[in-house]
């Protein structure tokens, strides 16, 4: 049974096991993993026995990069991935963000989106029946996309166990207000209940150089009180109007911002789902852990964590 308030675990390195992970074990919180399933390692039998004999994953994710593969080559891929029983399967996370392909238009790849989740949900659905399907996740989006996810919602509505929400994001009001608007819409759509699969605000208390970068970041950031602050706020307000609603923590790893490196040095980490159109300056996606670069806990987001349990 799940709790109210959980940790979400995303391939999480050594610092967040040797600073982070000590202080969550003194606190009354349940801690799950969640991985993405690897399309390199496709041909691996080695990698994929050993998950099918040791399933250590709650939330299995698809690799987005499944989208520039045929369908012979996808259906491969849910092949090895239905063999496996996991608690929960996320196939698609942003589908209309950083995974869909670019120069497609969004009509043809709402097609064949809408053609994969069947498939997935009817191969899965068929070998794994107690798994459960999770949407992808409802966020902060322009008004541009807003019918698009709306559309999707509609149409696949049926598929869905549970309906993901992804409180990531830069917490301006404009972003609250959408994110919450496309929550409640969805909602109306079909009920289900709610699962908070990426939840973390950025913070920074200190001065945000780019000492090796061509250009200056222009992100303000907030200090780790005030992402404190309105964490618990938006934890508060959105139990008030969704009673089955749980909610997993993601932002307990360092902070991918360094002075001295640059945002490109992260390009390869695919991990942290982190694409670049223009030339990259630091964000505030880079600052959402629970360690600054420098392996400080800011305590004020630790703090508000224990309160909300």
């Amino acid at each position: 049974m799940l709790r109210k308030l959980n940790i979400l675990l995303c391939d999480e390195d050594n610092s967040y096991y040797q600073t982070v992970h000590p202080l969550l074990g003194k606190m009354d919180i349940d801690i799950y993993n969640a991985n993405e399933l690897p399309l390199h390692k496709l041909g691996d039998d080695r990698f994929w026995g050993e998950l099918r004999s040791i399933v250590n994953i709650f939330l299995g994710k698809f690799d987005y990069r499944f989208w520039y593969c045929d369908d012979s080559l996808f259906r491969m891929y849910l092949d090895l991935i239905s063999n496996i029983r996991f608690p929960a399967i996320m196939p698609f996370e942003f589908p209309f963000g950083y995974e869909m392909p670019k120069n497609i238009p969004v009509e043809i790849f709402e097609k064949k989106l809408h053609e994969r989740t069947k498939m997935v949900v009817d191969i899965i659905k068929s070998r794994q029946p107690e798994t459960l399907i999770v949407s992808p996740s409802i966020c902060a989006v322009s008004e541009s996309m807003r019918n698009v996810y709306l559309d999707y919602f509609v149409n696949n509505r049926s598929y869905f166990d549970v309906y993901s929400l992804s409180c990531w994001y830069e917490p301006t009001e404009k972003n609250s207000v959408q994110l919450t608007s496309l929550l409640s819409e969805t909602l109306k759509i079909l009920p289900k209940p709610v699962w908070v699969t990426r939840w973390a605000f950025p913070s920074c208390d200190s001065v945000v150089e780019s000492r090796k970068s061509l250009i200056q970041s222009v992100w303000k950031p907030m200090t780790s009180n005030e992402a404190a602050a309105k964490m618990g706020y938006i934890f508060r307000t959105i139990n008030e109007t969704i009673k089955d609603i749980r909610w997993f923590f993601t932002g307990v790893g360092q902070d991918q911002y360094d002075p001295e490196k640059t945002p490109l040095d992260l390009v390869g980490n695919f991990s942290k789902n982190i694409k670049y159109d223009v030339l990259p300056q630091w964000g505030w996606e880079h600052f959402t852990g629970m360690m600054d670069y420098n392996g400080n806990i800011k305590k004020p987001i630790l703090k508000t964590l224990s309160t909300l349990i």
